[in-house]
């Protein structure tokens, strides 16, 4: 369904009671990418339905490229952790992409949410300049930032050289 005369009733379906309805709404507005549809999108961030809150992360990106980066960082706030992931990672995705420097820096980023996306794109990547920040990241209060850390340094084929090394490896691999 590409047919752009779609996008104003689906528009208004972003708005009706049923968080099913408004959910596939936003799917279909993703399909037919109508710019049109960039800013009650944006508005759909704040629905009530954690569904479609997700819903429109994952689709935002595709509609509103780079304008979608400074509403997705409000999303950041999300009472929903999952939520607050999916955002992450688009952002990451939008912001730093073939970027490592930029993902280095993500590292260091005040938003877990964030980092967490950081080291996970990092380990896709598998670009050897961020190996003595992901040693850093190997101490970072989140777990899932030094779990991540620890596999993305693996994949780098990094071996620890000291014994805090190994002690900071040792402990984010086991969790």
């Amino acid at each position: 369904m590409k047919d752009k005369r779609a996008v104003d009733p689906l528009i208004e379906a972003l708005k009706d009671e049923d968080s099913s309805v408004r959910e596939e709404a936003v799917w279909a507005l993703a399909e037919i990418g109508d710019k049109k549809a960039l800013n009650p999108l944006i508005e759909a961030l704040k629905d009530g339905d954690v569904n479609v809150r997700g819903t429109v992360v994952e689709v935002l990106d595709k509609i509103g490229g780079e304008k979608a980066i400074e509403p997705l960082e409000q999303a950041l706030k999300d009472e929903d952790s999952l939520v607050r992931m999916a955002v992450a990672s688009i952002l990451v995705i939008l912001k730093y992409k073939n970027k490592t420097e930029h993902l280095i820096k993500a590292l260091k980023h005040e938003s877990a949410e964030m980092r967490k996306a950081a080291v996970w794109t990092l380990d896709k990547i598998g670009d050897k300049r961020a190996i003595k920040p992901l040693i850093e990241a190997l101490k970072d209060e989140e777990k899932l930032v030094r779990e991540g850390a620890a596999q993305a340094l693996e994949k780098l084929g990094w071996a620890p050289k000291t014994d805090t090394e190994k002690a900071y490896y040792l402990t984010a691999k086991r969790g």
